[in-house]
């Protein structure tokens, strides 16, 4: 078995691995470079094999340094199966086709720079017509049952606790007649993160790959890191200001969102006083993903699960609203109400996250709280 690294090696995104065994070849994710512009134009890189050599993919979760390289694999001339949850098939579903529109959004933008410049443009990426064909060739499968990709290959799916549908590889593949177990972790949940279970254990194997974006570093509690999220917001609304977050759309904002709600159980009135101010979530790729969470409840841990058997909506509140369209999201800076706005892309690089952050980087009472792992760049 030969394992090549084709990403998330010497940096965190990109996340894309090729094994080969005696008679299989496959991939594990395939994700977008993020960041630096020096790691962005690796995307541009062809792919170091050819595609037909290619026999199945294998994707732990549906972040896009995990999943936004498909749609390229696709209009490589990729046309075998990927294998992943079915909630990770159907975040992908939604945050695939939005990564193309973003591609094809940045590529008008630069053919109206270069053309002034009288420079060539390079065609997008891939196109959101790309991104939803390639999510025809998504197989779906269960957490916790074997299935064979390949004669010599069996899979197990664990649940890793990090996002909705995420999951930990087992593999067993043939070696010299003898069976072989890789696992590939994917991004792992912390215990006791919201909504979600725990990672599970694993028992034994005889090569992991592990993935270390928070290795050289000990996380803080949980609580303390609630009780600093909590303190933050109600410094701002009572100063004025308004609480911008950066946020994945997927993982991250519904983890968010259920926090907030959480604390109208926990904190006095005194304590509050966010939750009489106004929320939104500003992305329709969030509002999408909300959605597609509120559907896979069997994902959900004890917790989420007690919220939904009393009849409370553990991913709603009553001041929680939700932005549709563009003039919604512009009316945010408008209004002069205090605020939490939850807006994606959570590295700030796109999205309707920009244009909050232009409204309110200068204001001294308002605060960017972010909320997850940042790229550099």
């Amino acid at each position: 078995m030969k394992v090549t690294f084709l990403g998330a090696a010497e940096t965190v995104t990109g996340s894309c691995y090729l094994v080969e065994t005696d008679r299989t070849s496959f991939l594990v994710d395939c994700g977008l470079h993020q960041g630096r512009q020096d790691e962005t134009r690796l995307n541009r890189a062809p792919f170091p094999f050819a595609m037909e050599e290619i026999d199945f993919l294998l994707l732990t979760h549906a972040h896009i340094d995990h999943s936004g390289r498909i749609p390229k694999l696709y209009t490589s001339g990729f046309r075998k199966p990927i294998y992943a949850t079915k909630a990770t098939a159907e975040l992908c579903a939604i945050m695939l086709p939005d990564s193309g529109h973003i591609q094809q959004m940045e590529f008008e933008w630069r053919s109206r720079k270069n053309s002034r410049a009288g420079k060539p443009v390079e065609p997008p990426l891939y196109t959101m017509q790309d991104a939803i064909d390639s999510c025809k060739l998504f197989e779906p499968v269960h957490y916790d049952a074997e299935f064979r990709p390949a004669d010599d290959v069996r899979v197990i799916m664990r649940d890793a606790g990090h996002i909705l549908g995420s999951a930990i590889l087992e593999i067993w593949v043939e070696e010299d007649g003898q069976p072989v177990k890789i696992v590939f972790s994917g991004d792992l949940g912390n215990k006791g993160i919201p909504i979600m279970r725990d990672p599970t254990v694993i028992d034994g194997c005889d090569y992991l790959v592990i993935e270390s974006t928070y290795g050289d570093r000990v996380h803080s509690d949980k609580d303390d890191k609630v009780e600093h999220f909590v303190r933050i917001i109600n410094e701002t609304i009572a100063g004025g200001g308004n609480v911008v977050i950066p946020s994945f759309a997927i993982g991250r904002t519904q983890e968010i969102i259920y926090e907030i709600n959480k604390q109208a159980d926990k904190y006095s009135e005194h304590r509050q006083l966010f939750m009489q101010t106004p929320v939104y979530v500003d992305s329709p790729l969030a509002v999408s993903a909300t959605r597609i969470f509120r559907e896979n409840t069997d994902c959900y841990d004890e917790e989420a699960r007690a919220y939904i058997l009393n009849g409370d909506n553990p991913l709603d509140f009553p001041n929680l609203h939700f932005t549709a369209s563009v003039e919604e999201s512009k009316q945010l800076n408008v209004s002069e109400e205090s605020k939490i706005i939850i807006s994606a892309s959570g590295m700030c690089d796109a999205g309707r996250i920009k244009h909050h952050l232009k409204h309110n980087l200068w204001r001294p009472e308002s605060t960017i709280l972010f909320v997850g792992f940042q790229a550099q760049g």
